[in-house]
């Protein structure tokens, strides 16, 4: 889980800064070809993270489990 809401932004910034920009400038080849499946990879990673915090931890189920106190949350 990200510690803030500032860390998502910054991390889909630096990812999208990355893919769309200097990979396109640098590497046109490898962008043409696998810019489409890195984007797909990103948002299939993003969903399955929900889909397992969603169940494991914030309570879909049934009952929310809380977070070990060793975390420091």
């Amino acid at each position: 889980m990200s510690v803030g809401v500032n860390s998502t932004i910054t991390t889909s910034i630096i990812v999208g800064l990355v893919s769309q920009l200097w990979l396109r400038k640098y590497h046109p080849g490898w962008y043409k070809k696998y810019n489409y499946i890195l984007g797909g990879a990103l948002d299939g990673g993003a969903q399955v993270m929900i889909f397992i915090l969603s169940f494991a931890v914030f309570g879909a189920s049934g009952t929310e489990k809380p977070f070990p106190s060793c975390l420091g949350y």
